[in-house]
């Protein structure tokens, strides 16, 4: 056997022992769910008694009537990070009380992550589903690469601000108000479910072992002049 097949021999064991990494999933939910998607008639006075959990959670964000325009911030950080594997799809689920506008199309005043518009991903949403005075509804918003870079970092933060009127008893109010329940951002990485394809694994331990005999079989029969 040449040295060239014993090179080629190493290289063929070299990577399958280097196979592409399994998928995974970062996760983190900030506060905790209290609400179920669509529930009406919620009332701003049972929404914040129901915490207590860290602000701005369960918190009424706004005055409908003396404004100013409501802005509030939320940090994700213990979910794991920095994440060194390619990130393959994000997504963070939202659970918004109240934030009701006669024009959803135009109420988010800014949503960034890490300064990083993602505006026309809520106003997407908020479109498709508009919120509902005085009820909650779930909002699940798949996040653009752009943001990529931000959220291997291990330390994400949304910021997020309406505009424009609101809808109040009688009709639209002056201003407009909101409250946030809970956010989930989940993080895929690698190939699999969420994360385009299925799950790539590692070879088998015994696998690479049987090469590796083979292999040291080659060199052996080098060294006694066969081949």
């Amino acid at each position: 056997m040449n040295r060239a097949a014993i090179a080629a021999a190493v290289t063929a064991f070299a990577c399958v022992g280097a196979g592409p990494v399994r998928a995974a999933t970062f996760t983190q939910t900030l506060s905790t769910p209290t609400w179920a998607n669509g529930a009406t008639d919620i009332g701003d006075g049972n929404f914040t008694a129901a915490g207590p959990d860290p602000a701005p959670f369960d918190t009424f964000i706004g005055n409908k009537t003396t404004g100013p325009d409501p802005s509030t911030s939320f940090t994700f950080s213990s979910y794991g990070g920095p994440i060194a594997s390619p990130i393959t799809s994000a997504t963070l689920l939202l659970g918004l009380y109240d934030g009701a506008s006669p024009t959803p199309a135009t109420e988010v005043s800014f949503f960034t992550l890490d300064g990083v518009s993602i505006a026309s991903q809520l106003t997407a949403a908020l479109v498709a589903t508009p919120p509902v005075r005085n009820g909650e509804i779930y909002y699940t918003l798949a996040l653009p690469g752009s943001v990529s870079t931000e959220l291997a970092s291990g330390s994400s933060t949304f910021s997020l601000g309406f505009t424009g009127q609101g809808e109040g008893l009688l009709g639209p109010s002056t201003f407009i108000a909101f409250g946030l329940d809970f956010a989930t951002l989940s993080i895929n990485t690698g190939s699999g479910p969420g994360g385009g394809g299925p799950s790539s694994t590692i070879p088998e331990p015994p696998a690479a072992a049987l090469l590796l005999t083979g292999l040291l079989g080659l060199v052996a029969l080098r060294r006694r002049g066969v081949g």
